[in-house]
């Protein structure tokens, strides 16, 4: 297989650096980046931090209006109010000018995930704990077993049905998991399967070195790209048209794509859209409503935005306890906004981050020549 390996001539990085205690904002190049990253291991690294963290905060607002009329009426009222409600997104947005870059940036205490999370109707993420389970979060940080007894799960995602897609490393296998917990193997003898994610045809698709669709009503695989020379295929998702596969790699650095006939089969080899800094450790690919791509760089610490003329934001570069992994959009219920990204920590606890974008999911107005995709 042949790889179009040509870069773009011009490409340019804003970037505007969130740390931990605010923003600042500076243009670098390419080269400008070179963090010091501990070892990694996506196939099984154990987690050995302890992070505890307790949020107090709380609103409470006491007005005392004291009114005294002409008539002798004296009228005093006191009035306390503590205001607990959870702003959960959904603000009108525009494509052709993306939110300004203040955005809020949390660890949350309480939630749990490793490589990846999900979302359920019911206002609960689901994650991996980094133990042995997969557990349902509320936005409040109480949490609950889902799935116990999993030694190792990377990537989640939901299925049309409502079903969840699960992959389970331990057992070279992709494991189905209904919103009530139960399991069913969906498919095995996958190998180690990292990246997940469901198409617009409903079938699964993973990135296990290479790209692959599988049938989950019958566990069928289809290999859509062997593992190429140089590179890996690691993480992957779609375009809000359905005519391209992202896909996020370990190796060099390059975001590659393919471009998609009307049943989803690639046309042609693999193209890089670019180059990002580091050596490349893409641990996972989004698509907001704008169509812009989100890339999670391992290498670099960093939280990519590659915009469709190639520019690129640094929107996140943090140390290596506090990294996302996977990315997830929130499901607007229960607290979680649709308008933030949700992305596991390993190496800190295996807590959540909550990055506000600003901008919701591009699941949300995703179509298929031409019809709108339900899920």
């Amino acid at each position: 297989m042949v790889v179009d390996m040509m870069l773009r001539p011009c490409l340019r990085l804003v970037v505007p650096l969130l740390f931990l205690a605010g923003c600042v904002e500076a243009e670098i190049s390419l080269g400008d980046i070179e963090p010091s990253r501990p070892p990694k291991d996506d196939a099984g690294d154990a987690d050995t931090d302890s992070d505890s963290d307790t949020d107090t905060d709380s609103d409470s607002d006491t007005d005392t209006d004291t009114d005294t009329d002409s008539d002798t009426d004296t009228d005093t009222d006191t009035d306390t109010d503590t205001d607990t409600d959870v702003d959960t997104g959904s603000a009108p947005y525009d494509c052709a000018e993306l939110p300004s870059f203040s955005l809020d940036d949390t660890t949350m205490s309480g939630a749990r995930g490793y490589h990846g999370v999900s979302f359920d109707d019911d206002g609960h993420l689901l994650g991996w704990d980094g133990r042995n389970a997969v557990v349902k979060s509320s936005y409040d940080g109480t949490r609950e077993v889902f799935v116990p007894g999993l030694r190792s799960v990377e990537q989640i995602d939901r299925l049309p049905d409502g079903d969840f897609v699960l992959a389970d490393g331990a057992n070279a296998r992709l494991l189905r998991v209904t919103p009530e917990g139960g399991q069913e193997t969906l498919a095995s003898g996958v190998g180690y399967v990292y990246g997940v994610t469901v198409g617009p045809d409903g079938m699964v698709y993973i990135a296990d070195g290479g790209v692959a669709r599988v049938d989950p009503a019958t566990g069928e695989r289809t290999v859509l790209l062997t593992q190429p020379p140089g590179w890996t295929a690691h993480s992957l998702n779609f375009n809000l048209d359905s005519t391209r596969l992202y896909i996020g790699t370990i190796g060099r650095g390059d975001v590659f794509y393919f471009d998609l006939d009307a049943d989803l089969v690639p046309i042609g080899n693999p193209v890089m859209l670019l180059n990002l800094p580091g050596t490349g450790w893409h641990d996972a690919v989004g698509v907001d409503a704008c169509d812009n791509v989100y890339i999670t760089d391992y290498s670099s610490g960093g939280l990519y935005r590659i915009e469709s003329d190639l520019t690129v934001t640094l929107l996140i570069t943090i140390d290596r306890t506090l990294y996302g992994h996977g990315m997830a959009w929130g499901s607007g219920i229960g607290g979680w906004r649709d308008d933030a990204l949700y992305m596991p920590q390993p190496y800190n606890g295996s807590t959540i981050r909550e990055v506000v974008l600003g901008l919701p999911s591009g699941d949300s107005v995703r179509t298929w020549n031409g019809v709108a995709v339900p899920w």
